[in-house]
């Protein structure tokens, strides 16, 4: 398994992605690997929660979810997370993979 497909594995609930968000950005975009996390620039400044909401919105509209699918379980306050995606019969974890990571 190669440092990208590792960022992205199976959870008790769905599918667990490691990410490194740099908010404060000019726009929202996945910007490769770093860290051995997937790279996620976000506009919303990192305050009152903003770019925790902005992630969750922005992944679920690459994946075609509704937000409330896709949680933040750790790094609430830091630009390494780790998020939790509920997947449903039509978005497995090899889609999740080629979605997010261009596979």
């Amino acid at each position: 398994m190669d440092e990208a497909a590792s960022c992205i594995t199976r959870h008790p609930e769905g599918c667990q992605v490691r990410l490194w968000v740099q908010p404060g950005s000019k726009k929202n975009e996945l910007a490769g690997m770093y860290q051995g996390c997937l790279k996620v620039r976000l506009h919303a400044p990192p305050v009152d929660n903003k770019a925790n909401q902005e992630l969750t919105a922005y992944l679920a509209g690459i994946l075609g979810l509704k937000p409330r699918r896709i949680q933040v379980m750790s790094g609430q306050r830091s630009r390494k997370k780790v998020v939790i995606i509920q997947m449903d019969g039509q978005l497995d974890i090899a889609r999740i993979q080629e979605i997010l990571l261009g596979k």
